[in-house]
């Protein structure tokens, strides 16, 4: 009599540990379903900031760029001239409230440099772009649209406020070429562009003494396209295009990062990590499914799974 309740006890408390473990099972995949998506959502947010291609150019060719920026009609490529100043101060219209933030200077369309949100095109000289922390600190609100930054006694007029980047100050400066010095352009190109190809021909079309910043290869695997050589047995083509590839990386790992180039990076870096988390999550699901399946079952999968291979072979 004790053996039954003892056996059937025993039945109970399996049973119920079965069934923890399969909450844990299903826990798992939706833990990693979770984090998948949320981790491609972030890393195609990252992504976005990326879609264009910036060149790093030396101080010589600033001025000129930024004239050709300003004569773009009968050019080959569609560019905007840009630098970045640090720790600037900005003040509203009176100038009694002062806030200390990086500003971008741009000469050409801000499409070129944000690819969403309102544009300011190179003829809009007024024209600036506020996140929501620069115009918070200096107008005490957030519907700041219409009012009037100032900056070394020069005026731009608000025309968006955008949340992220929350510190952006971009501000139109083609009516500033001969005070300002463009050390960056940022060439906008449709999504399919090979960017590698594309940077080569602005260098030579333009005479660019400079180098791509490829921030696209950080947190990510697109890369790999653009080593692959024309033909896969080109072993010195493998070479070069890694050797190019780490050169690259090297350079953008050693530049000083733009306010819009943290804030894409920051979200690439986020979804690159949850899409590894979510990846563990599933094989360790994956992996306590398989360790479940009986030995006699395992067996005839393997035997199953060699029939289906040696048919595919044949």
């Amino acid at each position: 009599m004790r053996l039954k309740y003892r056996l059937e006890a025993e039945k109970i408390v399996n049973k119920k540990t079965v069934i923890f473990e399969w909450i844990i099972i299903v826990f798992y995949f939706l833990l990693s379903i979770i984090f998948l998506v949320t981790g491609l959502v972030f890393f195609n947010k990252g992504s976005s900031y990326f879609n264009n291609l910036v060149f790093a150019i030396k101080d010589e060719n600033g001025g000129e760029l930024a004239k050709s920026a300003s004569e773009q009609e009968n050019t080959a490529f569609s560019f905007t001239a840009w630098t970045e100043l640090k720790n600037e101060y900005a003040s509203d219209a009176s100038g009694t409230r002062r806030c200390n933030t990086d500003i971008i200077f741009i000469c050409g369309s801000s499409h070129s440099l944000l690819p969403f949100g309102k544009n300011i095109p190179i003829e809009d000289k007024k024209g600036c772009i506020a996140g929501s922390k620069v115009v918070e600190k200096l107008f005490g609100t957030h519907n700041a649209e219409g009012m009037e930054i100032l900056w070394n006694n020069n005026r731009w007029v608000i025309r968006q406020v955008v949340k992220e980047p929350s510190d952006l100050l971009l501000v139109q400066a083609s009516g500033l070429t001969d005070k300002i010095s463009f050390d960056k352009i940022s060439v906008a190109l449709p999504e399919s562009t090979d960017k590698k190809l594309a940077g080569e021909k602005l260098a030579s079309y333009y005479g660019i003494t400079g180098y791509p910043l490829r921030w696209d290869y950080l947190y990510g695997i697109g890369w790999l396209r653009e080593i692959v050589p024309g033909k896969w047995s080109d072993f010195d083509g493998w070479k070069q295009n890694m050797q190019e590839y780490k050169k690259a990386v090297d350079i953008i790992k050693n530049t000083e990062k733009s306010t819009i180039e943290t804030t894409g990076l920051s979200y690439k870096r986020k979804g690159y990590w949850m899409v590894i988390a979510g990846i563990i999550l599933l094989a360790a699901g994956s992996f306590k499914i398989v360790s479940k399946i009986p030995v006699r079952n395992k067996n005839f999968l393997l035997k199953t799974g060699k029939k289906y291979l040696h048919f595919f072979k044949i």
